[in-house]
């Protein structure tokens, strides 16, 4: 009769633990996603702070002015120099004339007989150096027919101040939205063991540990887990493969184990949090309703 009675207990437990809701709701999930997402990019982004600073710098042009009476032969040699220097990136080189400049800027305009622009070189650094970019600047400006040389240095500025805001504003957001994924989680996993809580009530007069219980919820909220976190690097995939579209000289800054880390990093965290939250969540209810004996 024993046996019998073990066996009856054993397989009500088994069937009424079938019976227990999804963990996360489909909100919550959405919110996981979306977390993880601002989290895997901004991780990529604290990483790659310096390459990324650096990229901006080889951005920024310096732009070499002809004057009006400068001749081809001068406008050549400064090309030469330009070309030869193993400072700057040959295929940034980019001539343009007086003409094309006005036209640029006025292109409904005609060019008039005293064009207010000049013939204009423009070019960027391979490897961006302040010393070496004063250097450059110096040596062309002694150049015969070279007007001025202009090099952007307060966008330069201004851009890599951008960046360090960027940080600072990217890790308050992220704070503020991992409190709002975390209190998200805990209402779905309340939710869902209210809307249980007679089924749980009979497992513990029964004598269903709590380990028993955590089972179905762990795989249920595994299972939602990781839809979340996958369709978050599918996303995360299509953003890079943007960026790489429009950016394509980005490539050659970014790091793949760098990358490969941060989205590893993030979602192992994030598992690892929902999951000690849902078993806090599941430990304070059992020990809260453990005595009460109202069965629906």
């Amino acid at each position: 009769m024993k046996s019998l009675d073990i066996i009856f207990t054993s397989l009500y437990i088994i069937m009424n633990t079938i019976k227990l809701p999804q963990s996360l709701n489909v909100s919550t999930q959405t919110s996981v996603s979306f977390v993880v997402l601002l989290l895997t990019v901004l991780c990529i982004f604290f990483l790659h702070t310096s390459s990324l600073k650096q990229y901006i710098k080889q951005q920024v042009l310096t732009l070499v002015e002809f004057e009006a009476a400068a001749t081809e032969v001068d406008q050549q040699a400064v090309r030469a120099y330009l070309s030869n220097h193993g400072g700057i990136d040959g295929q940034s080189i980019v001539f343009q004339t007086g003409e094309e400049a006005f036209l640029e800027m006025f292109p409904t305009s005609t060019v008039p007989t005293v064009n207010p622009f000049h013939d204009m070189l423009t070019f960027n650094l391979i490897d961006y150096d302040t010393a070496t970019s004063q250097v450059i600047n110096t040596e062309l400006a002694q150049y015969r027919g070279v007007k001025s040389v202009i090099h952007e240095e307060q966008d330069l500025t201004t851009l890599t101040s951008n960046v360090n805001t960027l940080r600072i504003l990217g890790l308050i957001l992220s704070l503020i939205l991992s409190c709002w994924a975390v209190l998200f989680v805990i209402g779905s996993i309340r939710s869902s063991l209210l809307s249980q809580k007679s089924t749980i009530q009979t497992m513990q007069l029964v004598g269903a540990r709590k380990s028993f219980i955590w089972q179905p919820l762990r795989k249920s909220t595994l299972s939602k887990l990781t839809q979340a976190i996958g369709i978050a690097n599918l996303l995360l995939l299509c953003l890079g493969l943007l960026l790489l579209l429009l950016y394509p000289g980005l490539l050659n800054y970014l790091s793949l184990f760098k990358v490969l880390a941060s989205v590893l990093f993030v979602d192992v965290i994030v598992v690892f949090a929902v999951l000690i939250t849902t078993f806090a969540e599941l430990t304070r209810y059992l020990e809260q309703n453990f005595y009460d004996t109202n069965l629906v």
